[in-house]
């Protein structure tokens, strides 16, 4: 059990440095319109689209 606890502040601690949103699409019509639809949640920012199933580990980050 303590391996979890340990485990959960590291992922509280990552939760931490970045406000994350999650956005559903209510009709499925792509990943454009999926980007459209977390738009509105930028306030006109500069946003990262980041996709579970294309993880990349770098020296230098994507988002720099």
């Amino acid at each position: 059990m303590a391996g979890k606890d340990r485990d959960l502040k590291k992922v509280r601690k990552i939760t931490d440095l970045a406000d994350i949103c999650y956005v559903g699409q209510k009709n499925l019509k792509g990943l454009g319109d999926a980007i459209a639809c977390a738009e509105r949640h930028t306030g006109g920012e500069p946003f990262a689209v980041l996709l579970g199933d294309s993880i990349t580990k770098s020296a230098k980050p994507c988002t720099r």
